[in-house]
């Protein structure tokens, strides 16, 4: 199977099974299957250098793939798959925060199914802030989640974005803000994010 419909599609558990039964077979050189493995094939898919023979694992390389497609549409929001995508899935809001639709590809269900996995291991750098949402995005620095809001809904969906809280003429945080809608742990680490005087984006 060409690697690149893993890309694209999140191949059944079936078919990954059939496909290592394949590898097995033609490594323990059993053509007809059968008989008694001698290492589990788990242990033959780690690298060489950790006593493996570096057969890939098909389920990871498949979920690796879809994230890196899932990576893309993050960082090239230019591109023309991208700009189709948007205009059909999530025309008011970013990819990393589209929600599942009905009557969806099944391509795009399986990479949107991956953004989860986006959100939780990358991060924020902040520059204008207009990009970053306040409380949905991962942008603190030393934190994994998203703030917590201390104020309530009404006033915290004022400053739904971070730049909200940047003074746009002196590019610094507007520090009386910042005190008011996050805890004292996270109000800390906001005021150590260091912001340029250019107009650099997220």
């Amino acid at each position: 199977m060409p690697s690149h419909h893993m890309e694209i599609f999140k191949i059944p558990e079936t078919t990954i099974k059939e496909m290592d039964k394949l590898q097995r077979d033609f490594c323990w050189n059993k053509p007809q299957g059968g008989g008694i493995y001698i290492t589990r094939w788990p242990r033959m898919c780690r690298d060489k250098a950790t006593e493996g023979l570096g057969f890939r694992d098909l389920h990871c390389f498949n979920q690796a793939l879809l994230a890196k497609a899932a990576w893309r549409l993050c960082q090239q929001q230019q591109q023309l798959c991208a700009i189709a995508l948007k205009e059909r899935y999530f025309p008011l809001t970013n990819v990393l925060h589209a929600k599942k639709k009905k009557n969806s590809t099944w391509a795009w269900n399986n990479i949107q199914g991956m953004m989860d996995f986006v959100k939780n291991w990358s991060f924020w750098i902040v520059g204008d802030g207009r990009k970053i949402q306040t409380w949905k995005d991962n942008w603190i620095i030393g934190k994994h989640s998203p703030p917590v809001q201390e104020v309530d809904s009404d006033e915290a969906q004022r400053y739904v974005t971070v730049n909200n809280l940047i003074d746009s003429h002196t590019k610094s945080w507007k520090v009386d803000i910042v005190r008011r809608l996050f805890n004292s742990e996270d109000v800390e680490k906001i005021l150590q994010i260091c912001l340029t005087e250019s107009e650099k984006i997220d």
